[in-house]
């Protein structure tokens, strides 16, 4: 009776915290479910070079992208090689002073400076500002031939001002937002760093902080990373705007920025430039659409396509931005400047219920494993640890300890719970399967209570340990089916594993199941598709087009069906690789929710989709190991008498 009482306690544990992370899964749902207002946005030299090619102004360009979809323009800050040739040249001083219509001004150019020549008196204002902001001796020389043309001059080298950002042009701004077009800028970074030259640098964007969108940075590292955090979070904050944190772009210091902001930051996606030479305007919508819908992307940097054999750059681009417009339209999303998400509830009395509920769950698989006693005693010592940690503020590196925690405790129970000795029908094996995955997706829910914080929904901070989700749990099972029943008598077993001569056939079997476990664990993990084969490829898509959202692979072609036909032939030691195949669904699911900045619908869609796939491939795996069987026994007599039950 106690040991029912212990049992039951532990399961009311873990259904109180299921309760308590479910209630914060639906708190991220909704805020998921309200922020679905999207950023096209088009790059301002790409519209003047699509205007030049079509014979427009800049302005009638923009507004026909705008009418055909696109809702913000972004500009980068300009350098020398944007301005050279047409509105800027650049001499030494030598070179200056051996001219004739310099003469003037003999006394005071000098030989070993780079000048910087324009016509226009706002460039010069411009450039002379940034260098003095930016150069190393933060000089900068302003001289002028009779108010016609204007000097900038440096000690910097022709190669050193190539990377220094030279500002924003007003009268494109300007335009652009007459147009009705907001605005993304893209700052670049400068070294060194010197006191207030960041609010300097952000002083001519406060003109426009109404039209201003979303903020980019340009570099590998932010502007004076990484002890000019907090001077530059004060000047973004005098912006108001959110931060954009570009798919695929790290940049040093761009996620403490955006804690420092109060987590104010958007998603952006963008095909690198390298891919559009190959990439087709129905890929690429389908692309930003799938940013849209599955990772949260909010701010869409839409290149056009500018290739030299298009006979009409101005309607192709039209087209393409319209596609993309009604296909996100068709998705729900309505275009507008993004927003980032509002908060969430979080404290840490929910933490530590939530830690419960994944204690109690590894005290219920110690009690699978015939260790209950051990098993009440590590769970008594682990709540006071997670208490103790919760106290001294870990509340971050705890959740995350915690949540991996779940992600290999579930799987692993859900697995142990229902996989007998004595196999079930094929319709029996179905539902055990759902069952086992109930079981896993109690941690799976558990793992999006512990991670329910928009640093992770931004991808600012994510869940760690992947690779272990998956490894762990299989390794679990594989000593509890194999070592655990062998305890007794564990020195001897190990001095005849030990004495066992190796051969050749054991040397190729061992290398073939380590190629395996590196592709496996190769092929998992928060980024990348590493490995993946065209013919894969091809699947996805064809999942994606016949679905809502594609299955895992791990899951519906692999473990769902091997873990189906492991319950229907019952548990042997002969069986256990069937077994271990079974298990890579189980957290493969689980694993699908510790993709927090994937929204929680597109998640449970994805596990169910895998699991209805699966169960009908594991039906017809049932049946073809049933025609084997039948086959076998009719021409094998030593097969004849054995029952699949034993």
């Amino acid at each position: 009776m106690a040991r029912q009482w212990y049992a039951y306690t532990l399961v009311a544990m873990v259904a109180v915290a299921v309760a308590l992370a479910g209630y914060l899964g639906w708190q991220r749902h909704l805020a998921e479910r309200e922020n679905r207002q999207v950023e096209l946005a088009v790059e301002y030299a790409e519209v003047v070079k699509l205007a030049e090619r079509s014979d427009l102004e800049p302005a009638q360009a923009l507004r026909r992208l705008k009418a055909a979809g696109a809702t913000a323009v972004l500009f980068k800050e300009q350098v020398l090689a944007d301005l050279e040739g047409r509105q800027v040249w650049v001499k030494s001083g030598e070179e200056l002073l051996a001219e004739p219509a310099f003469a003037g001004l003999a006394g005071e150019i000098k030989p070993n400076y780079t000048y910087l020549l324009t016509r226009y008196p706002d460039i010069q204002e411009r450039a002379a500002a940034a260098l003095e902001v930016k150069s190393r001796d933060g000089v900068a020389q302003r001289l002028d031939v009779d108010g016609r043309l204007f000097l900038v001059g440096t000690l910097l080298t022709r190669g050193e001002l190539a990377s220094i950002g030279l500002g924003f042009p007003d009268a494109d701004l300007d335009l652009v937002t007459g147009e009705g077009m907001r605005l993304i800028l893209q700052v670049r970074s400068w070294t060194p760093v010197r006191e207030g030259s960041v609010a300097q640098v952000f002083q001519p964007l406060l003109r426009y902080r109404e039209h201003i969108s979303t903020l980019l940075f340009n570099d590998y590292m932010l502007p004076g990373y990484p002890k000019g955090t907090v001077a530059l979070a004060e000047q973004v904050q005098k912006l108001g705007v959110p931060v954009g944190l570009v798919e695929f772009f790290p940049q040093k210091g761009l996620n403490e920025l955006a804690l420092s902001l109060g987590k104010d930051a958007v998603r952006l996606h963008s095909i690198p430039a390298r891919e559009m030479g190959s990439m087709t305007p129905q890929r690429a919508v389908d692309r930003f659409v799938l940013a849209a819908t599955e990772r949260n992307m909010r701010v869409l940097f839409v290149r056009l396509f500018l290739k030299s054999d298009s006979p009409d750059w101005i309607t192709s681009n039209e087209e393409y931005l319209s596609t993309l417009r009604d296909a996100l339209a068709g998705e729900g999303f309505v275009f507008g400047p993004a927003k980032p998400f509002s908060g969430l509830p979080s404290s840490r009395i929910y933490l530590m219920v939530m830690g419960l509920g994944v204690i109690a769950g590894g005290m219920l698989l110690m009690r699978a494993i015939g260790l209950a006693a051990a098993g009440l005693a590590l769970g008594l010592l682990g709540a006071l640890l997670w208490a103790a940690l919760l106290a001294m503020g870990y509340t971050l590196p705890g959740a995350k300890l915690m949540a991996l925690a779940a992600s290999v405790v579930y799987p692993t129970l859900g697995v142990m719970t229902f996989q007998k000795e004595r196999g079930y029908t094929a319709m029996g094996s179905a539902v055990r399967l759902v069952l086992a995955s109930s079981v896993s997706l109690v941690g799976a829910v558990l793992v999006v209570g512990l991670l329910a914080d928009l640093s992770f929904m931004l991808k600012i901070n994510q869940f760690s340990g992947v690779k272990a989700t998956h490894a762990v749990p299989l390794a679990l099972l594989a000593f509890v089916y194999t070592l655990w029943p062998l305890r007794a008598r564990w020195m001897e077993w190990i001095k005849k594993f030990l004495d066992t001569p190796i051969t050749m056939r054991y040397i190729l079997l061992g290398a073939v199941v380590a190629a395996a476990a590196g592709i496996f664990l190769t092929r998992t993990g928060n980024d990348g598709t590493a490995l993946v084969s065209g013919l894969e490829l091809k699947m996805r898509w064809f999942l994606d087009q016949t679905l809502a959202v594609r299955p895992r692979t791990k899951e519906f072609l692999i473990g769902h069906p091997f873990l189906m036909l492991s319950f229907y032939m019952g548990y042997r030691h002969r069986r256990l690789p069937l077994v271990l195949l079974g298990a890579i669904g189980q957290t493969s699911l689980v694993n699908t929710f510790t993709h927090i900045h994937t929204p929680l619908t597109v998640s449970l869609l994805r596990s169910v989709n895998g699991l209805w796939v699966g169960i009908l491939l594991g039906l017809l795996l049932i049946l073809a190991y049933q025609g084997l069987e039948r086959a076998v026994r009719r021409h094998v007599p030593s097969a004849r008498n054995e029952a699949r039950y034993q």
